[in-house]
């Protein structure tokens, strides 16, 4: 809290499963970025690939009482909090055969209940989505409405084709 400005907390879901994988990279340079231009903005990411996350069973516990039962089993709840204690939610994904890598649908639908209580409603959103060969406007517009599903508001989504942005490839 520099001269009275209030830090702005970002929290990013990364849902590549590769731990270089370009999605990553941008993502990290990008919050880097962000950060050095305005130095009150903290972040975090959290590499999916790093939680143990049970697959959604269906049961509609989450509905019916509020949580999920498996979130005693997993670290679900952990990367809940982390982004109910944030500002901004960041979503990035590669794409995987037109549509978003599997660990983030597995960790989407273990929030569904969220589309219901609005949990993070009024945080602000963005996407980074990175494709080698197509399909990122699809990946892109389904997590800029997942984003808005749960209660965010999304104010931007970024999209990285390697086919025609390639200076990482």
């Amino acid at each position: 809290d520099r001269k009275g400005k209030r830090s702005m907390k970002i929290v990013a879901i990364a849902g590549s499963n590769h731990k270089d994988s370009r999605t990553n990279r941008l993502l990290n340079m990008w919050l880097h970025l962000v950060s050095e231009l305005d130095h009150s903005i903290q972040y975090e990411v959290f590499c999916l690939r790093d939680f143990e996350i049970k697959l959604c069973e269906g049961c509609e516990s989450c509905f019916y009482n509020g949580i999920c039962a498996l979130d005693k089993w997993d670290d679900m709840s952990f990367l809940r909090e982390k982004m109910k204690q944030s500002d901004v939610i960041v979503f990035s994904s590669p794409v995987y055969l037109l549509n978003m890598s599997g660990i983030l649908k597995n960790f989407i639908d273990r929030m569904a209940f969220y589309t219901h209580t609005l949990s993070l409603s009024g945080k602000l959103g963005l996407t980074l989505t990175t494709a080698l060969s197509g399909g990122e406007a699809i990946v892109s517009e389904m997590l800029k409405r997942l984003q808005i599903y749960i209660g965010g508001k999304n104010v931007n989504n970024l999209i990285f084709n390697a086919t025609e942005d390639d200076a990482l490839a």
